[in-house]
């Protein structure tokens, strides 16, 4: 005869009592959890095997391990990398239940936010105040020095990176990487528009067209070439990064609208969790 395990004998722990008396996480909170999360792990793996075929068929183009890590591929990575990492452990804890899975998701959420909510926070008090953007604006040039000066000594720019850059310069507006005369940055980055002795090409101390301002382009195609001293009159002078940074100034409002609206689906999905 089959041995029956006694009723009464069932730890408490596996009592029908006890099993009633658990929380019950609600299907909806859980189906959105995993159905943004998973969405997040698609879109930042696609991104992180993209960088990765970037980085290997650049690799020869290092001179240095500086160089790679100042890549913008690589800053891709590890930016895809991480949010990949979380949103692995969200999906993992919604779909088996695992409390200390969302618990760790919640909290590097929570501490993406607060960091989101910092930034955000300077570009609206820089907005608001002069004095204050005043008090920020050493610390900004220090970055975009050292940014500039480190990816043109360091040559690290590839055919993506350029790609990018001149995409950047047709839809911003300026022309090279940083600086009031990063229209220089050219003549390092591309051997096409390089000042050296050897570049007998047409090109030689020149820059691609997405740089010069349109009403410029139209009456002359060949704009960046020959500049002279009144470049600025034909071309944008200031690099992206500057540009950049001068949009996100004027358009705070804007920026600061869907840094709200991502932040609430932020906290929304950690509170879930």
């Amino acid at each position: 005869m089959a041995y029956r395990f006694p009723i009464n004998a069932m730890p408490n722990s596996w009592s029908m009592q006890d099993l009633s008396d658990m929380p019950r996480v609600s299907k909806c909170a859980k189906c959105y959890v995993f159905s943004t999360s998973f969405a997040v792990w698609i879109a930042s793996g696609v991104a992180c095997c993209l960088a990765v075929w970037q980085l290997i068929s650049n690799s020869a183009n290092y001179q240095s391990v500086s160089a790679a890590l100042t890549d913008p591929f690589f800053l891709l990575l590890a930016f895809c990398s991480t949010v990949l990492f979380l949103s692995t452990f969200a999906c993992t804890g919604s779909l088996r239940d695992l409390p200390c899975c969302l618990r760790f998701f919640a909290i590097s959420v929570i501490f993406l936010a607060l960091c989101q909510l910092v930034a955000t926070s300077l570009l609206l008090g820089c907005r608001l105040s002069d004095s204050f953007c005043s008090k920020l604006l050493p610390w900004q040039q220090a970055v975009i020095n050292a940014t500039n000066s480190t990816m043109v000594r360091e040559k690290i720019f590839t055919n993506a990176s350029v790609w990018l850059l001149e995409v950047a310069q047709a839809k911003v507006g300026c022309c090279g990487v940083a600086g009031p005369t990063a229209y220089r940055d050219w003549y390092v980055m591309d051997t096409v528009y390089s000042c050296d002795a050897a570049n007998t090409l047409p090109t030689r101390c020149s820059i691609p067209a997405s740089c010069c301002r349109a009403e410029s382009l139209a009456s002359n195609p060949n704009c960046g070439r020959s500049l002279g001293a009144n470049a600025s009159a034909k071309i944008f002078t200031d690099g992206c990064l500057t540009a950049t940074g001068s949009w996100l100034l004027s358009n705070a409002w804007l920026v600061v609208g869907a840094s709200a609206a991502w932040l609430f689906v932020q906290l929304l999905g950690a509170c879930l969790s």
